[in-house]
């Protein structure tokens, strides 16, 4: 029983999700399809309202990415026809809605309004951007221009020892060098949290929020298997770092990241387009803005 529960379950918020784009998302309003002219045979009709097979079929097909998510079949002639019967109940509500002069509510207006202005300016939108696109000589520019920023940044395998006090510390870097195990002494003495991992960091990107400044300068210039000079740091404790791995930094090569940067330039054309697109039409508009109200 629990489990045909769930099914209509999911069944219900994929229906519901099939009236709220058949409502906002269509090219018309499910309600005010064409009298004069429908795609496909009339699969329904409710007094002047009318919907071809075609035009349902093309708005259930966007909907299969969310059927997909609740692992139902929009192919299913059983949930077609649950979703049809489900359009044409709203279809049924909404001429109600009307007879009942509900339509003529100041908030019905405004929202009516709202999605026609919504759904003229997509459109506009649509038609202005269909045409932007990025070739590759855009995409080998703008790659070799901003190398820097596409370098994977140099990394290193660290691990740490940090004590109070100066004689300790002292003490614990002449066993080092005698070849006692680093991890280990880490474990026994640091008082840094890492102790508990045999003073392992595990691989370190220059972030300068997670340590100080020193003991970047430090790490960075260690080979690999080198260990540190004893070093200081801004808050009194004394340090001895090990690098136990070092990846030297490197650019990404164009073939990796081509596709990312080519959806970031037509964003950005796209982003530049709609600004002047706007600002010519703010030219022949007449425009009040009165920010100081939403202070």
């Amino acid at each position: 029983m629990k489990k045909i529960y769930l099914v209509f379950l999911g069944l219900g918020i994929v229906l519901t999700a099939v009236l709220l784009f058949f409502v906002t998302t269509a090219k018309k309003p499910a309600i005010v399809v064409s009298k004069k002219q429908i795609d496909g045979a009339l699969l329904a009709q409710v007094n002047d309202w009318k919907i071809g097979l075609d035009d349902f079929n093309k708005r259930l097909k966007a909907l299969e990415p969310l059927a997909e998510q609740q692992k139902l079949d929009i192919a299913d002639v059983e949930f077609k026809k649950k979703a049809l019967d489900e359009l044409v109940k709203t279809v049924l509500l909404s001429e109600e809605a009307k007879t009942r002069g509900v339509d003529k509510k100041r908030d019905i207006i405004e929202a009516i309004e709202s999605y026609k202005q919504t759904l003229l300016a997509e459109s506009l939108l649509a038609d202005v951007l269909k045409e932007i696109d990025v070739t590759d000589v855009e995409i080998d520019n703008f790659y070799n221009q901003n190398k820097d920023y596409f370098k994977k940044p140099e990394q290193v395998k660290i691990r740490e020892i940090a004590v109070n006090d100066k004689n300790t510390a002292d003490n614990l870097y002449i066993r080092i060098l005698q070849g006692e195990d680093f991890s280990l002494i880490a474990a026994q003495s640091s008082t840094a949290d890492s102790k508990n991992k045999g003073g392992d960091l595990g691989y370190l990107g220059y972030n300068p929020d997670e340590k100080f400044k020193k003991f970047w300068e430090v790490a960075f210039t260690l080979d690999k298997g080198e260990i540190s000079n004893i070093f200081k740091s801004e808050d009194g404790k004394f340090y001895i770092i090990k690098a136990e791995d070092k990846i030297e930094g490197k650019i990404t090569p164009l073939e990796e990241i081509k596709e990312d940067i080519k959806k970031a330039l037509v964003i950005d054309k796209e982003t530049k387009a709609l600004e002047e697109l706007v600002s010519l039409i703010k030219q022949k508009a007449k425009v009040i803005i009165n920010e100081d109200l939403l202070k």
